[in-house]
């Protein structure tokens, strides 16, 4: 599911609608130095993704752009 770009990187990408424009939603998790996770705009959080994390690592930060919180960011601040 996650797609590794190199050592300590991955993306993740979907599909979206936006204005019933279809789009793609890319996110970018990055393994920080002390072993925590970024998250670079998130995607929707699902079992999936959960379980993805779950074997890379404990996510400690997220970075949101504005049109993710707008596409159902919001849940992942329970999770960082």
């Amino acid at each position: 599911m996650f797609r590794s770009l190199g050592a300590n990187i991955w993306d993740y990408e979907i599909p979206i609608r936006f204005g019933g424009i279809p789009l793609w939603h890319r996110m970018t998790v990055i393994r920080l130095i002390n072993g925590g996770l970024l998250v670079h705009s998130p995607t929707r959080l699902d079992v999936a993704s959960q379980e993805e994390f779950q074997k890379l690592g404990q996510i400690v930060a997220t970075a949101n752009r504005l049109l993710a919180l707008a596409l159902g960011a919001l849940p992942w601040s329970s999770v960082a």
